[in-house]
């Protein structure tokens, strides 16, 4: 194969092999935002409260640990392509051959290139870091805060139900002696009443029984009105001259 048509297979090969990378690295990002849209979705459906608040500052980490890496990487690729014009402005008559082959060589010091943008990276974590714990302890004051404000209320809930009891428990003995003392007083006034009748009529209220007459006390009554036949004869024994 002439020298030429190798270098164009070369040129070609190596442009599909960037590609190909470029595409890996695109599905790798578009994977990692949609796990995170998940994730984000799932809070959304969360009972609001601690769990709730603690799982979005643990999102909202990792998102800014992800954003870190795309400028990172961004950055790295920005500093390569800039010393690959820089080269091509040094060598304008390069063949693609040798223009792939820098590349190449651009891609094996990456390595080198990304410690250039370490001390930034390292910064962007610190202050995620930073951010994440801050938020983490103001949950934290703020969750004990409402627990005290909690127990505070129930304290005054519990405090204003037994004024309240203690208000009914009142008001029903009251009533109930009330109610007792109206009932004495109806009864003495009764009494004090039955007593006054009394004394105006004395045998007012009492009862005459009337006996009913025995069988025998009948006859005895009969035995005594009817008239004797020897008193009888002696009246006629008188009455003759």
């Amino acid at each position: 194969m002439p020298k030429s048509r190798r270098a164009q297979a070369h040129c070609t090969q190596h442009d599909l092999e960037k590609d190909i990378e470029k595409y890996k690295d695109s599905i790798i990002e578009k994977k990692k935002e949609s796990d995170l849209e998940i994730r984000q979705n799932t809070i959304n459906l969360l009972e609001d409260g601690y769990e709730k608040e603690r799982q979005q500052i643990e999102l909202n980490y990792e998102r800014l640990l992800f954003e870190n890496k795309k400028r990172s990487d961004e950055m790295v690729e920005a500093i390569k392509e800039n010393k690959m014009r820089e080269w091509k402005i040094a060598n304008p008559k390069a063949t693609k051959e040798r223009e792939n082959a820098y590349r190449d060589k651009l891609k094996s010091d990456e390595g080198r290139i990304r410690s250039v943008t370490k001390s930034d990276a390292r910064a962007i974590r610190e202050r995620s870091r930073k951010t994440k714990l801050k938020a983490m302890q103001d949950l934290y004051t703020r969750s004990l805060e409402g627990l005290q404000d909690y127990d505070t209320r129930r304290a005054k809930i519990e405090e204003e139900g037994a004024k309240k009891r203690e208000e009914i428990e009142r008001t029903h003995a009251d009533y109930i002696k009330a109610l007792n003392e109206e009932v004495t007083k109806g009864e003495s006034r009764k009494a004090s009443s039955t007593r006054q009748r009394r004394r105006r009529s004395p045998h007012r209220g009492r009862t005459t029984r009337k006996r009913m007459p025995s069988p025998n006390s009948n006859r005895s009554a009969t035995r005594r009105n009817a008239p004797s036949p020897n008193r009888n004869k002696s009246r006629r024994k008188t009455s003759r001259p």
